[in-house]
């Protein structure tokens, strides 16, 4: 490597335009000018909402943040002379970002306002540019060179990555969901002036990229989100920081460089021809992903089509590798301050991702045995393990030990049940390739001077061989059994079969590229690297650490490369055209040639459409995060309190923006109870009130399958809404006290009879107490509910029925089959999807002639169920019968509860809102309540508050309280009771054997559809409680 001390002669003076200050003193000025434009320190605005001033912010602060600080502390220390190119760039982003970072984490810590954050950078870039500036001109040690045909190769793979990144943004909008929403939330807690450490501290992620977002947030003016979008362009940071670690840390040539940046910023596995050859595009996009171990699931898919901090980690270890190994190559004080460097960028990795450290720390021991001088190299690194830990104190202690705290969870999480070395032992295709590759190493280190390569180059080659044939075999795996998929369990090593389907022709030609090249010092580093990975991905989280491989894999796929157009081009050197007579032997070659280049071309090109799949999926698939959504994620977290929690429906792109953008606990409608009962009802109220749930995010359309969530919303108070999405106040119900001796109690009836018998029935059945015949069925009525029972055996054919003639009724007027029912909890789960319960309807003749119709109903075990069906057109249905068959022939039980059958004009016949109320008056009155479905649970109850019931009357003598609340559609003077006053539309007040009976008619004159529950209920306890009737 060229000696980063040699001198050259002093260049020529440039012109001001030339030297920079131009554009420094542009860019900080319009800095300065923008910084007057108002801040949005909400989470999440709206693009169309950001008015063109603010947009000229947010880009010109963005671009001076990631690129200033860090530019005028290599020019203040002196690196800049030292460095090329394409090294100061990517040293002045990330040195960048960590200044921002320190920055916000300073102020944050002195709880001091972040409003001074712009114009603390400004001073600071102004004053280390004044003092750069005063300074004499630095001698560069690296010459300007014109741009090569290389140059241009790579600056268009970078502009390649960079619009990939943009394509995705502009169609994901607000980033893609997931864990770039969940790192973006510590910047949402330190910009609310929240507790970080305690608000964040249940996720257990680290921090320090919220700090870097929030001081990009507060000097772009923009929100959090909003501002890491603009930060697309940072994507470039990948290909161009692997560039450099393939051409400084490993002595790759230009070429090399290159071609491995190529291959490792598109590369990727064989999922899209998996998908086109094996599942002929069926397979849907998350399936995929997880049997082929690719896009998705492949991590360095994702640096690919964004930046995000887990990119942002990458880089700085990539970086902190480049800097630990330049140090190597300047003077003693230079070359420990780049040491020290090299440890704060490995350090903030840590504190950003902590994962990648795992992989990379050791190689800078690996570095120092291989690379550096006796002396030098370990006081380089004593320096670099001093800086680390120095600085890692100080930090946390300014994170108030958060770190410390995190690595002692994630380390325990680790070993207790995660971690299984045995593994290795039960899975003998890693211990082959594990020992030979080991072998070599230690061979390889004790001969530094690679003077002997025979040992080590048979070792190689042997190493070759077996991985190569495990490769291939693992193919033959995979095509054999396609229905294979891998567990993501943390404990489960990464599979053998899934490293070809991962890495594809990238691992082919890597393969290639090992058995082309010579032992050197850069084959035993990589050598190492990638021990550690497949070694890390098979003891711990085998998905997600052994991705580490493939950096490695894209070096040497690059030598691979390489290799195969050398020996192209030296077999064409050998031929020159020198004579017309030996033009055939050249038109020989050259197909040969062809067909070797046009083969790896073709390898490459395949090797990319795992990627360019993937990013086109994130392009076309719709934006899950609509202007909408961001509008009640802003309103969420401005509005509701900072310790509420939000109920939510079970969309993920909803639950996950309210939970990390707004920065709200959230709870699933999905876990609350799909039926309207007794339990149910204290389920929900016993939830809201111990996760303090006031509000719900409600999706108009959205087909919400939980009955008791559905009239939950119909009765809470809409307080914010964009386009179809709302977010609703829940009324304040308090549960039950769950005592007999409570001054209120609340009866749920099950019972039809709610609005007497509906005018859309033509003929129904509640009571099943006459007309009713039964055959090898255990059936009884008690006036309410059939219950009819079976055990069936296998072998045994007898199959039960329960049948009744009924009023001739004509489907042309009555088209639907209504029946409410539920099954019983002894039903066995032999019964689901093999025993059916068959409703056959006929007419007056019966059965067979008169045959209509067969209703299948679906099992209903969680509760009871309303199940409408249309019939058939131009019948008279005359007969009934239910019955049941046991289609596989297993054995069981099942039990089936009918509360009644109908026929209807419409389905719409479910008082269910009546119930709710019914339950939800008393819940919002400020007195004990119970609620019960037995009515000798009422005795000492003061107020019986039920629905209207026609068999009311009957159970009045069973009882003692002084009055009554009746729940009823319609407020009119019944046929029973005395005294009886109509108050008003909705209140009918009389009394039954001398106790008082309020009738109370939920109209929409009185009650709106999402209107106030609260307000009703006070106006029925005054009338009620208060006697004020």
């Amino acid at each position: 490597m060229k000696n980063l001390d040699s001198r050259h002669p002093e260049p020529e003076p440039l012109s001001w335009a030339e030297s920079g200050r131009f554009w420094e003193f542009a860019l900080l000025g319009m800095m300065l000018l923008t910084s007057f434009i108002g801040s949005d320190f909400s989470p999440i605005t709206p693009w169309t909402d950001i008015n063109p001033l603010s947009w000229i912010r947010g880009i010109v602060w963005v671009s001076g943040l990631t690129i200033l600080p860090g530019y005028y502390i290599l020019r203040f220390t002196g690196f800049w002379a030292k460095i090329e190119k394409t090294t100061k760039v990517v040293f002045a982003i990330h040195l960048s970002l960590l200044v921002v970072g320190l920055s916000i984490l300073g102020l944050y810590t002195l709880h001091a306002s972040l409003n001074i954050f712009p114009w603390l950078m400004i001073f600071g870039c102004f004053s280390l540019g004044a003092l750069c500036w005063s300074r004499p001109r630095v001698q560069r040690e690296f010459k300007n060179r014109p741009i090569s045909l290389l140059d241009w190769a790579l600056i268009a793979i970078v502009a390649t990555v960079v619009l990939i990144a943009l394509l995705v943004q502009v169609a994901q909008r607000y980033l893609v969901p997931g864990d770039v929403w969940v790192s973006t939330q510590p910047a949402i807690q330190i910009l609310s002036g929240r507790d970080v450490y305690e608000a964040f501290r249940p996720a257990q992620y680290p921090i320090m990229f919220g700090f870097i977002l929030a001081g990009l947030s507060v000097g772009s003016g923009l929100p959090p989100v909003n501002t890491y979008v603009l930060l697309f362009s940072l994507g470039a940071l990948n290909p161009l920081a692997f560039f450099l670690l393939a051409k400084t840390l490993l002595g790759s040539n230009n070429r090399i460089a290159i071609l491995s940046t190529f291959v490792y910023s598109l590369g990727g596995g064989l999922a899209f021809l998996i998908q086109t050859l094996v599942y002929h595009g069926t397979l849907d996009f998350w399936n995929l992903s997880l049997v082929t171990q690719d896009i998705y699931f492949f991590p360095f898919f994702w640096n690919d089509v964004q930046f995000f901090y887990k990119s942002l980690s990458l880089t700085l270890c990539f970086v902190s590798l480049v800097a630990f190994r330049l140090s190597f190559d300047i003077r003693q004080r230079t070359s420990l301050l780049l040491a020290a460097l090299s440890a704060l960028f490995m350090l903030f990795s840590f504190l950003i991702h902590m994962i990648d450290v795992i992989i990379f720390l050791p190689l800078i021991v690996v570095i120092t045995i291989l690379y550096g001088r006796p002396r030098k190299s370990y006081t380089n690194l004593w320096v670099f393990l001093l800086t680390f830990g120095f600085c890692f104190s100080v930090l946390d202690s300014m994170m108030l030990g958060y770190y410390v705290w995190l690595t002692t969870a994630k380390v325990g999480g680790v070993l207790v049940g995660t971690v299984d070395l045995g593994l290795l032992v039960r899975y003998p295709e890693f211990i082959v390739p594990f020992c030979l590759a080991f072998m070599g190493i230690l061979v390889v280190l004790k001969r530094r001077t690679f003077a002997q390569p025979r040992v080590p180059s048979m070792i190689k080659f042997l190493c070759v061989g077996v991985l190569g044939l495990i490769y291939s075999l693992g193919l033959l795996y995979w095509q054999n059994t396609p229905q294979w998929s891998p567990s993501l369990e943390l404990s489960t090593p990464f599979p053998w079969v899934s490293y070809v389907t991962r890495y594809g022709f990238v691992g082919a030609l890597a393969l290639l590229g090992v058995g082309a090249s010579r032992w050197t010092r850069s084959l035993t580093l990589s050598s190492v690297w990638a021990i550690l990975s497949i070694f890390a991905g098979s003891v711990w989280w085998g998905t997600r650490m052994n991705a580490y491989l493939f950096p490695v894999l894209a070096i040497w796929a690059g030598v691979g490369i390489t290799s195969i157009l050398n020996k192209s081009n030296s077999a064409l050197a050998n031929h020159s055209i020198s004579s017309t007579r030996r033009f055939w032997k050249l038109y020989q070659l050259r197909p040969k040639r062809a067909l070797v280049v046009g083969g790896s071309v073709c390898l490459i090109l395949l090797s990319f459409t795992s990627a360019i799949y993937g990013a086109l999926y994130y392009v076309s698939s719709g934006t899950p995060t609509s202007d909408d959504m961001a509008k009640v994620i802003a309103w969420i977290h401005q509005a509701t309190p900072e310790n509420s929690t939000i109920l939510v429906p079970p969309v993920y792109s909803i639950s996950k923006g309210i939970l990390t953008l707004a920065d709200r606990t959230i709870y699933l409608t999905s876990n609350l109870p799909q039926v309207l009962d007794t339990d149910s009802f204290v389920n929900v109220t016993t939830t809201l009130l111990t996760h303090d749930i006031r509000y719900v995010v409600n999706v108009r359309g959205f087909d919400e399958p939980s009955e008791a969530v559905r009239v939950l919303l119909l009765y809470s108070t809409a307080v914010f809404s964009s386009g179809n999405i709302e977010v609703l106040k829940l009324p304040a119900l308090a549960p039950p006290s769950g005592s007999s001796m409570s001054t209120v109690a609340v009866v749920d009836e099950n019972g039809l009879g709610l609005l007497g018998v509906p005018a859309n029935f033509g003929w129904f059945d509640d009571g099943f107490t006459s007309d009713w015949h039964y055959v090898n069925a255990n059936a009884t009525s008690d006036g309410q509910v059939l219950t009819y029972g079976w055990t069936f055996r296998s072998g045994i054919t007898q199959e039960p029925a329960a049948y009744r003639q009924i009023t001739p009724t004509s489907t042309d007027f009555y088209p639907y089959l209504i029946i409410r029912y539920r099954n019983t909890l002894d039903t066995s789960s032999t019964a689901e999807n093999n025993v059916g319960q068959i409703v056959t309807l006929a007419n007056s003749s019966g059965l067979p002639l008169g045959y209509i119709s067969n209703i299948y109903l679906p099992l209903s075990i969680e509760g009871y169920r309303v199940f409408a069906v249309r019939l058939p057109p131009d019948q008279t249905v005359g007969y009934l019968n239910i019955w049941m068959r046991n289609y596989k022939q297993l054995s069981g039980a099942i039990g089936l509860q009918i509360d009644y059958i109908a026929l209807s004009s419409s389905t719409d016949v479910l008082p269910e809102d009546l119930r709710f109320i019914s339950m939800a008056i008393p819940a919002l009155w400020p007195t004990r309540y119970s609620i019960s479905d037995n009515l000798s649970n009422m005795v000492s109850a003061n107020l019986i508050v039920t629905t209207y019931n026609q068999s009311f009357p009957n159970y009045v003598g069973q009882l003692s309280p002084h009055d009554y609340l009746l729940i009823n559609a319609t407020a009119s003077v019944p046929s029973w009771g005395s005294s009886w006053t109509q108050i008003n539309d909705s209140i009918v007040v009389g009394q039954i054997e001398g106790r008082q009976v309020v009738i109370f008619g939920l109209t929409d004159s009185n009650l709106s559809k999402g209107g106030s529950l609260e307000t009703l209920a006070y106006y029925l306890f005054e009338l009620v409680m208060q006697g004020a009737f």
